[in-house]
């Protein structure tokens, strides 16, 4: 089974998940939201270190408080855009984890991840990284 990396942003704290999937979970860590620039590298510490203990990731899965910028042809996918959450708007999200940690992302609200995982959370991010590892997976076979 794949290892796949999940990112809850929530308004107060950004849980990081690795595992295979929901009920597979081998790492967590609960980073409070602080400084985008901040809270962001200790999410990169997590992630850096889950992968020289065990192995790289095949995708990570981000859930984020938004408003988001979801459309995928927008310059600025990936992107937190106007929050309420001080020091948050125009933050990218997506760009420097897929960039430093190397792997696909999924990208999609937190609500919407929640519900695609059919439970609340941060365990519907691995279910997004699955996703995002599958389409991978299926643009190599071609």
């Amino acid at each position: 089974m794949a290892r796949l990396g999940a990112i809850e942003a929530g308004g107060t704290k950004v849980v990081c998940l690795v595992g295979s999937d929901p009920d597979h979970i081998v790492a967590r860590t609960r980073i409070p939201t602080g400084e985008p620039a901040e809270t962001l590298a200790q999410v990169f510490a997590f992630f850096q270190q889950e992968v020289r203990s065990g192995g790289p990731l095949a995708a990570i899965g981000i859930t984020s408080f938004g408003p988001l910028e979801l459309r995928r042809s927008h310059p600025r996918y990936g992107f937190i855009t106007t929050s309420s959450k001080p020091g948050w708007s125009n933050v990218d999200m997506v760009g420097p984890v897929q960039s430093g940690l190397g792997v696909p992302v999924a990208f999609d609200t937190d609500v919407n991840g929640a519900a695609l995982g059919s439970l609340a959370g941060p365990a519907g991010a691995l279910v997004l990284a699955d996703r995002a590892n599958q389409l991978e997976e299926a643009n190599h076979a071609r």
